[in-house]
């Protein structure tokens, strides 16, 4: 019982590190027009996460080995309820600077996720990690579904819907506080964050969450790219709401499966080789299936997302555990800022609607390679064979 609490928690926690950053892009049209922003503020404002959670993926690490995950997270999650907040209560400045301090809590927050669960629950690293990335899955779902419509109406603006979603993040800390006192510590030798950095199995770990971020990301595209090509509003509405819930129920299927599911290296060559597919539908046969197609895209680059985040703390020695996710968090996030213009500027470059998706299909080809070489153990003594790990569940 003790283990599934924990384990709820884990996604009550992704919960919370994905509203706090998706609740802004339902409300973009509101804060441009009340704060009169510019298409240019408001798109820094949307690429803010992947920059900050970029960057502070490795500072995060280092605070792991100075003050250990339980109390990483208990600050980070504190941080976060407090800038959230605070992005609510006033004009322009408060909003952004919020918004930077909000995210790189959570980027400081996601590297210690993993050596809590290497740490905490180390025979259940795979089924941890899948119910985690559910939990984000779960966040963005809710905030893309509640912030602009149900949120707006009870509270009449966006500045009650930025306080409010800081409440079940306070809920978070609670059971955060109560649930792991007592538990071993977390604290790793000092040091390890750069020896993390000089595994080269680990940088393949990374540009591959980074690909896979790319493809994901383009998929922001999906509704304008229906719309141009007449599908309609609800249509193209239609086209990205399965695309968000194909994510999270994928993710809840690979928890559900993992101890019987192919080896990482198989399931995410498989998966990509199906993103590939998907793209190559929805840029040479876009009305044909579409909501189908959405879905593969989804499902595969969600199974991709979870397993990148699993090995680190499955297969890395205990003391590189933080080192190595945040190598792997921050090449995936700075992929996703530099990513995110990428399909735009290839529309405007040749004009071409279908255009978008060209980036994202070169990545997913890449993504095959790397994939095919995603490594069954890390180096490091203390590393694990991925099918010891596995038969630890």
């Amino acid at each position: 019982m003790e283990a599934l609490l924990f384990l709820g928690l884990i996604w009550f926690v992704g919960v919370n590190l994905r509203t706090v950053i998706l609740t802004i892009p339902p409300l973009l049209p509101d804060l441009r027009h009340d704060l009169s922003l510019s298409y240019s503020a408001a798109g820094l404002l949307i690429s803010l996460p992947g920059l900050c959670m970029g960057l502070g993926a490795v500072p995060g690490a280092v605070l792991i080995e100075r003050f250990g995950a339980r109390a990483v997270v208990a600050a980070c999650l504190l941080i976060l309820a407090v800038a959230g907040a605070a992005r609510g209560v006033g004009p322009v400045a408060p909003l952004f600077v919020g918004s930077v301090v909000a995210y790189l809590a959570v980027a400081f927050m996601q590297p210690a996720i993993a050596v809590a669960l290497r740490t905490w629950r180390p025979a259940a690293v795979r089924l941890g990690t899948s119910i985690y990335a559910s939990g984000l899955m779960a966040g963005a779902i809710l905030a893309a579904a509640l912030s602009s419509t149900i949120l707006t109406q009870l509270f009449g603006s966006w500045h009650g819907v930025l306080i409010l979603w800081t409440l079940p993040i306070l809920i978070a800390l609670t059971l955060w506080m109560r649930q792991t006192r007592g538990m071993p510590g977390t604290r790793v030798r000092p040091g390890n964050w750069r020896g993390g950095w000089l595994d080269g199995a680990v940088w393949r770990i990374g540009i591959l969450f980074g690909l896979q971020s790319v493809v994901f990301f383009s998929a922001g595209w999906l509704p304008t790219y229906y719309q141009t090509l007449g599908l309609g509003r609800e249509g193209a509405a239609a086209v990205f709401t399965v695309f968000t819930c194909a994510q999270f129920l994928a993710t809840l299927l690979y928890g559900a499966l993992t101890s019987r599911l192919p080896s990482p290296r198989v399931l995410s060559t498989g998966c990509s080789i199906l993103a590939i597919a998907a793209l190559i539908a929805v840029i040479w046969l876009p009305l044909t299936f579409p909501l189908l197609w959405s879905a593969v895209l989804a499902g595969a680059l969600s199974v991709i997302f979870t397993i990148c985040l699993t090995l680190p703390a499955q297969l890395a020695p205990l003391e590189r555990v933080g080192a190595a996710s945040s190598l792997v968090l921050t090449v995936g996030y700075l992929a996703t800022f530099l990513g995110a213009f990428a399909g735009g500027a290839a529309w405007d470059a040749l004009h071409q609607p279908a255009a978008t998706f060209y980036p994202a299909l070169g990545a997913a080809v890449v993504m095959v390679g790397l994939a095919a070489s995603v490594p069954e153990h890390l180096p490091g003594r203390l590393a694990m064979p991925v099918k010891e790990a596995s038969e630890c569940h």
